[in-house]
């Protein structure tokens, strides 16, 4: 199982954060609110002062907290490397915890939890986005923001007819004495960029690869770890984890997949 790690286990890491604003230039959050609570020291003395009991789990220090877009940014250009996005994470099951998933988090939860349904809503995605524009005034605003043509090109995608999944065997036999190597594909790459998955295995298998690609791999735990959900967490890495150990080996994870800042986040 995955192990996620308390607010208190990370009381050390707090204590190393030195206040020296190098986070702050780099923070795209803090860049558009310029508010102390958006910048990564001011996140961890959020943190801190919930740790000793000094605040609540108010409104406002969640809206901070919510802001957080987890991407390392902060933590990459931290002199002593204070990992800000998982103490963030750390804080966002805290709050799940003693409040409960919200109703975004909700259909989060079920969504990430059930392939059936993420593939179901992926095609309906596709085919209701242009029918609900054309109920939109041609005056408004959300035209231009929102607009077809824009969403075609910059968001949703054509859904293949076929995943990943019935594209590729689950696993391809390789060159005696080489590694097998799994492929931990995540949503994009199975639904919605398929042919870069085919890419990634005739390209593994062209150098002499076994190729095992799991068909009860699932959601990377990104969405669980942003809204808090450390239950459903624990449930995404119990299922990979029991899938790639089938077969013994290496797991490379694609470059679209953000299984390691998912998964990886929660421990």
């Amino acid at each position: 199982m995955v192990g996620q790690k308390t607010l208190e286990e990370y009381g050390t890491q707090m204590a190393q954060c030195v206040r020296c604003g190098a986070c702050q230039a780099h923070c795209p959050v803090y860049l558009e609110t310029c508010r102390e609570g958006s910048v990564a020291r001011g996140k961890i003395v959020l943190a801190a002062s919930v740790l000793a009991n000094a605040v609540g789990l108010d409104t406002r220090l969640q809206e901070e907290i919510g802001l957080c877009l987890l991407c390392g940014s902060c933590v990459n250009k931290c002199p002593n490397q204070v990992p800000t996005d998982r103490i963030v994470a750390a804080l966002r099951r805290r709050i799940t915890e003693t409040q409960g998933l919200s109703p975004v988090g909700k259909v989060v939860a079920a969504l990430t939890g059930s392939r059936p349904l993420l593939r179901g809503l992926l095609k309906g995605a596709e085919l209701l986005s242009p029918l609900l524009f054309k109920k939109i005034p041609e005056t408004s605003g959300l035209q231009l923001r929102f607009s077809p043509a824009g969403l075609k090109d910059r968001t949703l995608p054509p859904i293949p007819e076929r995943n990943l999944f019935a594209r590729v065997p689950e696993y391809s036999e390789g060159e005696e004495g080489k590694p097998v190597l799994g492929i931990f594909a995540g949503c994009a790459i199975t639904y919605l960029y398929p042919e870069v998955g085919e890419a990634l295995v005739r390209l593994l298998q062209t150098l002499g690869y076994p190729v095992f690609l799991p068909k009860t791999q699932g959601c990377c735990g990104m969405p669980a770890v942003s809204s808090g959900n450390g239950p459903l967490l624990r449930q995404l890495g119990g299922q990979q984890i029991q899938g790639f150990s089938r077969r013994r080996g290496e797991v490379i994870f694609p470059s679209m997949s953000p299984f390691p800042g998912g998964l990886a986040r929660a421990i």
